[in-house]
């Protein structure tokens, strides 16, 4: 698979989950890549669930970070 290839698979994995309402609750970044824990609040509908991913290619790695920053700058009301 192309590093490309990679990048998009992992990229779209964590936007997924993120568009399923779960939040990054967790980092762990290695030399060969980053464990990222996803965590989704319990509703009325689907109970709380957790998910970790783990990313290797280093542009989503990268992707995951700047999504962490927005998110600061979001709570952080700027």
């Amino acid at each position: 698979m192309s590093a490309y290839a990679e990048f998009l698979r992992e990229k779209r994995a964590v936007e997924m989950l993120l568009a399923d309402g779960y939040t990054i609750v967790g980092v762990a970044d290695q030399l060969d890549g980053m464990t990222v824990q996803f965590k989704r609040p319990p509703s009325l509908e689907v109970p709380g669930a957790a998910e970790e991913l783990r990313i290797r290619n280093a542009d989503a790695r990268k992707h995951v970070g700047s999504l962490l920053v927005a998110g600061q700058r979001k709570a952080a009301g700027g």
